[in-house]
């Protein structure tokens, strides 16, 4: 009997010093690991406050990476959105070569081939002339009179176009640059060059969501964490700029989910971001208060980012599709996706509650 007393302060007292650790301290044993971070910075960023306590207490550089990777994410399907909306341009470039509305082009040894009948005429309207032609009725000449504004020619032996101020430009294709190569134009040179402009479009919105917005919010790092020293004088700047990195995930989804029901104005991004990082610095560094929701010490319970799956596979869809009624979808399977995440959220800290007043009990007896 008395050992089995023993054993059970044993057990009480390591519960009660885990409660009584400081801030910026925590048992390593129970510390989730930076993939389990990853992982759940994806859902339980944005209602998980026991998320934010955890990722505080990890090094700067896990919440760098895991900014750059969902903003190389964001990228990604921002970019196959383009893509998607470019298909029947695709489609028409191959229908244009298929069908012969459009010749395939090949220049070597100085000298223009026009593969398809002759003089090919793209564009003749009142402005603007595109014409493809190595038979000699072209000539050049009609791009001369000031009638065009935009125009090539093509010829056997020369390019003429129309520069910016309205000057005609001869280029003899038996320029070194020109005649030491084979240039072909077909098909899938074409496709070819679609996909370098969606590549070119990838880096620029992945320079965007990552450079540019990483500076940004570490800029915004510096004023709030001005603001939170108002409240807590030793809270490093580390603390402030891990939380607002983490707090970037449910303010891209705020408003994107606010954008798409046609509701958006300027700045409002950064009011939903100043919104949800002063949330979680006060979850990720307030005075820890066993059975609080905000403030408590629960274990991370990464495997709950599973339930946001099919509410992450919808916005992806929808960003990509637009589809027709997606706002209603995606906004339904938000709400409850997150109020699924809240109760059980809410639910664990009243559990916690008990089992501490249990402690409690047990210590005063």
């Amino acid at each position: 009997m008395n050992q089995e007393i023993k054993d059970l302060k044993e057990d009480v007292g390591q519960v009660v010093e885990k409660e009584t650790l400081d801030h910026g301290q925590m048992d390593l044993s129970t510390r989730p690991s930076i993939w389990k971070l990853f992982g759940a910075g994806f859902v339980l960023s944005g209602c998980s406050p026991s998320f934010y306590y955890h990722a505080a207490r990890r090094w700067l550089i896990t919440a760098v990476a895991f900014f750059i990777l969902f903003g190389l994410v964001l990228a990604g399907v921002e970019t196959w959105h383009i893509a998607n909306d470019m298909r029947p341009f695709r489609d028409d470039v191959n229908a244009a070569f298929a069908d012969g509305k459009f010749p395939a082009i090949t220049i070597a040894d100085g000298e223009a081939i026009v593969h398809g009948p002759e003089p090919f005429v793209v564009v003749d309207d009142s402005r603007n002339l595109i014409v493809f032609d190595t038979t000699g009725e072209y000539t050049g000449a009609e791009l001369e009179n000031g009638r065009y504004d935009t125009g090539i020619i093509l010829t056997k032996t020369k390019l003429y176009s129309i520069d910016d101020q309205g000057d005609v430009q001869i280029t003899p294709l038996d320029m070194p640059f020109l005649s030491q190569r084979n240039i072909e134009i077909n098909e899938n040179v074409a496709q070819r060059m679609v996909s370098a402009v969606q590549l070119l479009i990838f880096l620029g919105l992945a320079f965007w969501r990552v450079a540019l917005s990483l500076a940004y919010i570490t800029l915004l790092a510096f004023a709030v964490w001005g603001m939170a020293a108002l409240a807590q004088r030793n809270i490093s700047f580390g603390t402030v700029l891990t939380t607002g990195l983490y707090a970037v995930v449910p303010a891209v989804y705020a408003h994107y989910l606010l954008d798409r029901v046609g509701f958006d104005f300027f700045g409002m991004f950064t009011l939903l971001l100043l919104g949800g990082w002063a949330i979680s610095l006060v979850a990720a560094a307030g005075k820890r208060q066993a059975g609080d929701f905000l403030r408590g010490t629960r274990p991370l319970r990464a495997w709950r980012a599973l339930l946001g799956i099919p509410m992450l596979t919808l916005f992806v869809l929808d960003t990509v599709y637009q589809w027709t009624y997606g706002a209603a979808i995606v906004w339904i399977t938000a709400v409850a996706t997150y109020l699924l995440l809240f109760g059980i959220e809410f639910y664990t800290t009243q559990t916690d509650t008990q089992q501490d007043d249990s402690v409690k009990i047990v210590l005063q007896k």
